[in-house]
């Protein structure tokens, strides 16, 4: 299997990790509880990440995505953030399957790029979104390693250009020498503390 794709699977497992403990909290507020993405809840966070799967799919298949993952994100969610996670968990995993599919080239917001491509950025947002998922529901924040290093380089680089309303936030001072998930939260504008 292509690294592009085992590092999505392992994004979306990490993620579905948290969205699955904070299900078995038993507690029905758990969706509104407010994430450390501003004027995001934890509803929101699972609607834009799952509006995102949505959207690569329908990117790989060259039609017009279903849903914007930034406007209105939890009501992508809905009223069962795990049965509509499991839908779209699903349709992203049979589009990525397709023998060819990572090997296409598609149009996205960032121009023309592979399919692996695109799931390889998309580590990056699914393995933050995990982490604000997590502090939101009180879930276990720490992320995959291998992910954050991922992201680390994807981001760094580019991280100047992003800084805008509900993408990035501006960039929070670490001390020398902070773990790379430490690092990483605060190129996305986090506190990791």
């Amino acid at each position: 299997m292509n690294d592009a794709r085992l590092d999505h699977r392992c994004a979306l497992d990490g993620f579905g990790r948290v969205l699955g403990a904070a299900a078995d909290d038993g507690d029905p507020t758990i969706w509104d509880r407010p994430s450390p993405c501003s004027e995001w809840s934890a509803r929101d966070i699972v609607g834009h990440v799952l509006a995102v799967q949505h959207a690569i799919v329908a990117t790989i298949a060259g039609e017009r995505a279903p849903m914007n993952p930034m406007v209105e994100p939890g009501r992508h969610a809905g009223d069962d953030p795990v049965a509509a996670w499991a839908d779209a968990l699903a349709a992203v995993r049979a589009a990525t399957d397709a023998p060819d599919a990572l090997e296409r080239r598609v149009n996205t917001w960032r121009g023309e790029q592979t399919v692996a491509e695109l799931l390889t950025y998309n580590v990056g947002d699914i393995t933050i979104h995990t982490w604000d998922l997590a502090r939101a529901t009180g879930g276990d924040d720490h992320l995959d390693p291998h992910l954050v290093e991922l992201a680390l380089v994807l981001y760094e680089p580019i991280a100047g250009t992003m800084r805008a309303p509900s993408i990035f936030g501006e960039a929070i001072a670490v001390a020398p020498g902070s773990p790379p998930q430490d690092r990483l939260l605060a190129l996305v504008g986090r506190s990791p503390d």
